[in-house]
């Protein structure tokens, strides 16, 4: 019995290791309106955390670009706030995308329009804001302290409560975290602004202390799912950790 399931341990973690690898690999490409697709979201993840696109775009000249994404416990809710430029001048898209726990209620046996993938789809919502508001939300960045920190040295670990912002701006990409608890998450300005451009209607997960026992109902870290952390040096480079 002990040497089947060391057998079965060796396989999940070589499976884990060729998955975070495979993860670390995908590079997140959709920089339009649409929905993510939630498999193709959930290889591409890391990518999009990181704001490796909007890095990689990001040039003297280009446009303003900023993504922002709050943890609140990676398997409870998600919310990312991406503001890109709009078609018509002097306008930006802002589109928000909140993914909470599944709802199975919300799976149709219908075989005319089933959707497999229906209960973890996220809520979307795509809200146009006139360019010239992007003052206000660097003035909100800075009051941050966005472009005067650096991300915390801990890992943010999926049963965190979190902050990412990555974003262009002049031309010049930059990334920051803010953990909570601190006096750093405390401080932050930029949600309040956010949320009043969000139109999902799904709250905020409030942060609260839980450990891993209180998510999962288990100390097996063989049962934890979606359980990973992710760590951030000075320049926003990231480093991924189980």
């Amino acid at each position: 019995m002990y040497r089947c399931r060391s057998k079965l341990n060796f396989i999940r973690f070589a499976f884990l290791v060729v998955l975070i690898v495979a993860l670390g690999a995908c590079t997140y490409q959709n920089s339009g309106l649409e929905p993510d697709h939630p498999i193709s979201r959930k290889f591409t993840w890391f990518s999009y955390l990181g704001g490796e696109d909007i890095r990689n775009g990001c040039t003297i000249g280009s446009k303003p670009r900023y993504r922002f994404v709050y943890n609140g416990i990676y398997t409870e809710q998600v919310r990312t706030y991406d503001l890109m430029p709009a078609s018509a001048p002097g306008r930006y898209h802002v589109k928000v995308q909140v993914t909470n726990k599944a709802n199975l209620a919300s799976f149709s046996t219908d075989f005319s329009s089933l959707d497999l993938i229906q209960p973890w789809r996220p809520v979307v919502s795509v809200h146009n804001i006139a360019e010239k508001e992007l003052r206000f939300l660097n003035n909100a960045l800075k009051n941050s302290h966005y472009f005067s920190s650096t991300p915390p040295d801990e890992n943010l670990y999926s049963i965190n409560f979190y902050w990412t912002v990555a974003a262009c701006i002049d031309g010049a990409f930059r990334f920051n975290a803010y953990l909570w608890p601190s006096k750093k998450f405390d401080g932050l300005v930029f949600v309040d602004l956010l949320i009043r451009w969000d139109q999902t209607d799904v709250a905020i997960n409030p942060p609260r202390t839980a450990t891993a026992f209180d998510i999962y109902g288990t100390n097996d870290e063989d049962e934890y799912v979606n359980y990973f952390s992710v760590k951030f040096d000075s320049n926003g480079k990231m480093r991924i950790w189980r």
